[in-house]
């Protein structure tokens, strides 16, 4: 359940965020159903601070994207400045959860990927990320395990 506090604290990660960072070609359903190489390496790509909204604020879609899809991500709000952190510490910067949508103008992202150049105008228009409510996880849970988390595909 959120609280005022979580709230709080998101309304002021919306407005101070200084960037959201996305992993890209990190399902592997998607991958195979559109034929793509398998990446070696993390593709990761950047959404501006403007694709950023919170619940309740209305999401507009540009007139010129003729097909926008939209996936739904479990989002990490690092909770305190980092740089060059191990994968065995990384989770103690990790401040709070929430939900985001990952909205992405299909026509543009398959422009741009045919020609090797960078996702944003398919990823980062205006409204793009809306999140919920931040959420902490409860404190016997020491840390997220993604293959272990379920699917109830409701709303």
């Amino acid at each position: 359940m959120a609280t005022d506090d979580s709230k709080c604290k998101l309304e002021s990660f919306v407005t101070y965020n200084k960037k959201i960072l996305g992993a890209g070609l990190n399902y592997m359903d998607i991958i195979k159903s559109r034929n793509l190489p398998i990446p070696e390496e993390p593709v990761l790509f950047l959404k501006p601070s403007a694709s950023l909204i919170q619940e309740g604020q209305n999401i507009i879609i540009p007139k010129v994207f003729s097909k926008v899809a939209h996936e739904v991500e479990l989002a990490c709000v690092i909770g305190r400045r980092c740089r060059n952190v191990s994968k065995g510490s990384a989770m103690q910067f990790v401040g709070e959860y929430c939900l985001a949508l990952d909205m992405t103008a299909q026509c543009s992202l398959q422009v741009a990927r045919s020609k090797g150049m960078p996702w944003s105008l398919g990823k980062g228009f205006d409204t793009s990320t809306p999140v919920s409510r931040s959420f902490q996880l409860q404190p016997h849970i020491s840390r997220i395990r993604p293959k272990s988390i379920k699917l109830n595909r409701k709303v």
